[in-house]
């Protein structure tokens, strides 16, 4: 009988959770075939990278002991905890081999260099979400972080890194940002089987009109 799929993401905190399952569902709309029961997938903030490899350590633990699934276990990570240390903060490859003698899969995605670079190409949205003008003169040279803090700055609101912020995250426009970062998700979508040779992002846009 064939073992039914499973996956468990880890991601870095909670804005990142609420971000990906978001961006996941999009993709999940406009998939076409697909292998993956989206029951069976989960997406956990380890509240900071270095905390990857005992967190993943003790879910291994827990999922092995129910032998019906053929489980992945996802590490998504910002890059620039990685750039700017000069250890590391994790271990991929050592990650890379505790999954896979518990007899998972492993899928590693760096995003450059965090979620809030993704998260701003969908400027506009964020622009109506804090009432400010899409027009505002954005400084050159921001990071995507430094931008989202700017942006909130203007609206008199603060931006921290880490909450959920589930009411911007549930406005951006995810067809703009899988398309700038397909490259990134392409490991993902394979994952889940999905049907797509780098134009799954563009279909619906194209049925709207």
């Amino acid at each position: 009988m064939r073992m039914k799929k499973r996956l468990t993401i880890f991601v870095e905190g909670d804005t990142d959770q609420s971000f990906f399952d978001h961006l996941i569902s999009f993709l999940f709309e406009n998939a076409g075939k697909k292998r993956w029961d989206k029951s069976c997938l989960y997406i956990i903030p380890l509240d900071g990278i270095c905390k990857a490899e005992a967190l993943i350590r003790t879910h291994l633990q827990e999922i092995r002991q129910d032998s019906q699934f053929d489980d992945t276990v996802c590490l998504i990570y910002d890059t620039d905890a990685f750039e700017y240390q000069k250890q590391p903060p994790v271990k991929m490859g050592r990650v890379k081999q505790l999954v896979e003698e518990n007899g998972c899969s492993f899928l590693a995605i760096p995003v450059v260099h965090n979620v809030e670079d993704m998260m701003v190409f969908s400027l506009k949205e964020i622009c109506e979400y804090l009432q400010i003008s899409p027009s505002f003169k954005i400084p050159e040279g921001l990071s995507g972080l430094a931008l989202l803090k700017r942006l909130h700055k203007e609206a008199g609101q603060f931006y921290v890194k880490g909450h959920k912020c589930e009411d911007l995250i549930k406005r951006l426009d995810y067809s703009s940002i899988c398309k700038k970062y397909c490259d990134t998700l392409n490991p993902l979508c394979k994952c889940f089987g999905f049907d797509c040779k780098g134009n799954l992002c563009r279909i619906r846009k194209k049925r709207k009109h």
